[in-house]
């Protein structure tokens, strides 16, 4: 996955395994139109940098 960097509120880390997220598409998005953002209860998923 791209974009992880850009914008970030919560880590992929954190997500308990039993979690529901939401993929929300971006078609406005100005790097990529077909970009899908990652959500938990609203806040936009990271991957957490070791």
């Amino acid at each position: 996955m791209a974009g992880f960097r850009h914008e970030s509120e919560v880590a992929v880390d954190d997500i308990p395994l039993e979690a529901n997220v939401s993929f929300i598409p971006e078609p406005s998005n100005t790097f990529d139109d077909r970009a899908i953002r990652i959500e938990l209860n609203g806040q936009k998923l990271i991957k957490k940098e070791n």
